[in-house]
Parts: structure tokens; C-alpha cells; sequence
């Protein structure tokens, strides 16, 4: 946290929190929260939406995962570079890969 602006408390932290909705094939299907701490990187959480039509298949465990969660989505076949980036396209262009790969794999009907 060199970089962090501003003084404060041990185990203080600002941050910034934005949040995104993705559609797959015209229907909602995520949430993405994308972090930024100031002076530093970019990371995202994300929570697909359940679906007892398009994606029953996808496991309860692969419908939350974080941008550090390598491991999680390893099983699913499901790989990214990094846990934090550079910049907010970069985040959620991640993002956006990573759900479309999931549902894609476990699509049921359409």
C-alpha cells in the first residue's frame, strides 16, 4: 500500500465499490462489484444469478468467485492471468470473460 493517499488508522482502508449487471444473451445474469483502493490495483467479485432455465447445471460453488479466487475455478477449466489489475477495462473485461466461459460450459437450454 505505498501508494495509498491517505493517512490512516492501522486496518483503515477507503476504497471505491462500483457495480456492474451482465446480461448473457439477453438475459441478466451476474453482478459485478469491481474495488478500487486509491493508489493502487483493481479487483471484482461476482455473483451469477441463479437460473432453473438457462444454467441449472453450473454448481452453487462456480455462482460467486472473486478475481483471486484461481483455485475455485481451476476445476471448471476456467483460467485468468491475474488477481488484480491495472485498470477498470482490464477488471471487468476479466470479468465478463470469466462469466461468459462459465455459462457457456453450463448452459442448459436457450
Amino acid at each position: 500500500m505505498d501508494a495509498y493517499p491517505y493517512q490512516h488508522a492501522e486496518g483503515s482502508l477507503l476504497y471505491q465499490e462500483e457495480t456492474y449487471h451482465f446480461r448473457f444473451k439477453g438475459v441478466r445474469a451476474a453482478t459485478i462489484a469491481l474495488y478500487n483502493v486509491p493508489g493502487e490495483q483493481y479487483y471484482f467479485t461476482c455473483t451469477i444469478e441463479p437460473s432453473n432455465q438457462h444454467w441449472v447445471y453450473l454448481p452453487e460453488i462456480l455462482r460467486s468467485f472473486t478475481s483471486a479466487g484461481h483455485n475455485q475455478l481451476a476445476e471448471a477449466g476456467v483460467t485468468w492471468p491475474h488477481a488484480f489489475f491495472e485498470t477498470r477495462e482490464q477488471a471487468l473485461q476479466t470479468a465478463i470473460d470469466i462469466i461468459e466461459q462459465l455459462l457457456t460450459r453450463y448452459q442448459s437450454s436457450w
